[in-house]
């Protein structure tokens, strides 16, 4: 789009309060997703154990709403820092969740380490298929 009509479809736009109308109803969305999310995460605080699982699953995180999206920044900074083409380790992957979904998107070969038995087993049920070498041993 030109400049000069970008420039004229802004005044319009300022002219006629369309602009304001758009701000105003994009922070009503905006607000009531942020409540809406918040339920679930408290709705999903209470009922969650009750199966049996743990409140941070990151397998389920998701449905805690639109604001929960802290569960990514360990995945998105993770597949920012792999190399392209090369070889990633998971120390205490999990469910194998940011080996499969983030890391291995860049890395030719990586290796997901954790504890926890049942984990391992789910990470190799559910991404096994992504080429992740799922390993159950102690880090430490």
């Amino acid at each position: 789009m030109k400049p000069a009509l970008r420039e004229s479809l802004r005044k319009i736009l300022r002219s006629t309060g369309v602009d304001h109308l758009m701000h105003g109803m994009v922070a009503f969305l905006l607000a009531v997703a942020t409540l809406y999310g918040r339920f679930v995460r408290h709705v999903y605080r209470r009922c969650w154990p009750a199966f049996g699982l743990p409140y941070y699953d990151p397998r389920y995180i998701a449905i805690a709403g639109a604001d929960a999206w802290e569960w990514a920044e360990r995945g998105f900074f993770a597949y920012v820092a792999t190399k392209r083409g090369g070889t990633a380790l998971d120390l205490c992957c999990g469910h194998g969740v940011f080996s499969a979904l983030f890391i291995k998107r860049r890395a030719a070969t990586v290796d997901a380490v954790d504890l926890d038995p049942r984990s391992i087993a789910d990470a190799r049920r559910r991404y096994s298929r992504t080429g992740v070498n799922f390993l159950q041993a102690d880090v430490l």
